[in-house]
Order: structure tokens, then sequence, then C-alpha cells
């Protein structure tokens, strides 16, 4: 449970830190290939890490793995997120494509670009899950004397702070290089 809660944090935070790199990089004017290369790094990471958790059945901390194959679990998400699960199917379709496709194997298709998904859905996800296993805990078998416990334990906080922090710091990072000039 700990590892498949540690990737839906990791691609909220990639794709969270992506985004506010695109935005900052537009609003500033900022050309330096460093900053192009950090968001591609970001959102690589951002599927890469939700693929885990949602994408492909036979990785170790694949939802079904977690909860079971047969659980409530994606009809509960489906639910949460007011989406059918062919939606949901239709949107992990996507994110493995561009995991195997743009990602893992560099187009060999050849299409011309290749778009990725849009992220608010698996935002979207993270929120619904932790909302979900916020629920499960105190069912969860633990050791005597052992406590479970959800880190962070309330998302909404976890989240704001997030967008807080990266919007605040990555603005003034691009300003202090925007002259950097990267020789090719």
């Amino acid at each position: 449970m700990h590892q498949f809660w540690n990737n839906n944090m990791a691609f909220v935070r990639s794709a969270l830190i992506a985004r506010q790199l695109s935005a900052s990089i537009k609003e500033l004017g900022v050309t330096n290939i460093i900053w192009t290369q950090l968001i591609n790094s970001s959102y690589t990471t951002a599927v890469i890490e939700w693929c885990k958790a949602y994408g492909t059945n036979n990785e170790e901390f694949h939802w079904k793995k977690v909860f079971g194959e047969n659980s409530s679990f994606i009809t509960d998400l489906s639910w949460e997120l007011n989406l059918t699960k062919d939606d949901l199917e239709r949107y992990r379709v996507a994110m493995t494509e561009a995991r195997s496709k743009r990602i893992a194997h560099s187009n060999m298709d050849g299409e011309a670009e290749i778009k990725l998904p849009q992220f608010d859905t698996a935002i979207n996800m993270a929120r619904a899950t932790h909302a979900l296993v916020i629920e499960l805990i105190p069912r969860i078998p633990t050791e005597p004397n052992e406590i479970y416990r959800l880190n962070p334990p309330n998302f909404e906080s976890w989240i704001t702070h997030l967008q807080d922090s990266i919007s605040s710091t990555i603005p003034d990072a691009l300003a202090a290089t925007k002259n950097v000039v990267f020789e090719r």
C-alpha cells in the first residue's frame, strides 16, 4: 500500500512541476533547453509513476495487486470520479500508450506527434484514491502495536501546499537563469 500511494504522490508532484515549468517558461520567454528538458523529464516521470499504480497489471504495486483484482476499488474510484469504468479504461489505455509510444519506445510507429493525456484525470484519481484509502485504513490488518497511517493525512492541504511551493519557486529559478545560454 505504501509504495502504491508513493506512486500516486510522485505522479501528482511531477505533473504539477511540469505544468508550472511550462507555463513559466512561456510567460518569462525563457528559451534555455535545460528547462525544456526538465519539463519533459517531469512529464515522463508523471506518466511512468501513474502507470506503475494504474497502468499495467504486471507492476508490483498496481492497484489490482494492492487491493485485489476482484475488489471494489475500481468501481469505487469510478464512482468518486463520476466516470464510467469504460472512461477509466480509455484513460488507462491513453496513458499506457503514451508511456509505450512516446516514453519507452521513442515513437516507434512514426506518429508525427504523440500528445500526452491531460493530467487532471490522473490528479483527480489520486485525490479519490486518497479518500478511498482513508476509509480503508481502519480495516487494514496490522501487527500488534502497529498503526497504519496515510501520509499526507489531508490530500487537499498537501496539494495546496505543493502548488504554492512550486509556484513560488519555479518562476524565481527561471528568472535567475533567463539569460543563461546553452551552447548546442
